[in-house]
Formats: structure tokens, C-alpha cells, sequence
């Protein structure tokens, strides 16, 4: 079951790889994954001059899966 916390202020997160992507001016995206295969979502949005934040718990599971190597993006703008 997904778990939503919205405006958290802090993580902190031991044994995961990261990926985030920046969804447009106003949003940016990260992935979680676990050593035990869960994955967690974190999304930051900015609505106006205030920052939103959500953090999902729990929302997959890549246990038995062929996850790749990451993959790194050179920075563009937009």
C-alpha cells in the first residue's frame, strides 16, 4: 500500500539509488530504490513563490527484476 506524506521538509534515506529527472520549470522528480527492491517516489513542485512536496512510500518493487546501470543526462536547460 502507498503511503503519501505531503510537505516534507527532510529525508533521509540509507542504502538506495537515486534517479530524479526535472519535469519542466516547475517540477522535479526522484525515484528511490531500496536494497530491498522497494521504490519510493519524492516529487517537488513549485506552485507560485511556494515549494510542494510529496513523498510516496512503497509505490513498486523491483525484487527479481533486471535493473539497469544509471544512466546519466547532461544538463540542458529549458
Amino acid at each position: 500500500m502507498t503511503e503519501e506524506l505531503k510537505n516534507v521538509d527532510e529525508l533521509f534515506l540509507d542504502n538506495v539509488s537515486v534517479h530524479y529527472e526535472v519535469m519542466g520549470d516547475d517540477a522535479v522528480w526522484f525515484s528511490f530504490t531500496h536494497s530491498n527492491g522497494q521504490i519510493d517516489h519524492f516529487n517537488i513542485v513549485r506552485k507560485g513563490k511556494k515549494l510542494s512536496t510529496i513523498y510516496s512510500c512503497n509505490t513498486g518493487n523491483v525484487k527479481g527484476m533486471n535493473v539497469e546501470e544509471p544512466t546519466i543526462v547532461p544538463k540542458h536547460s529549458f
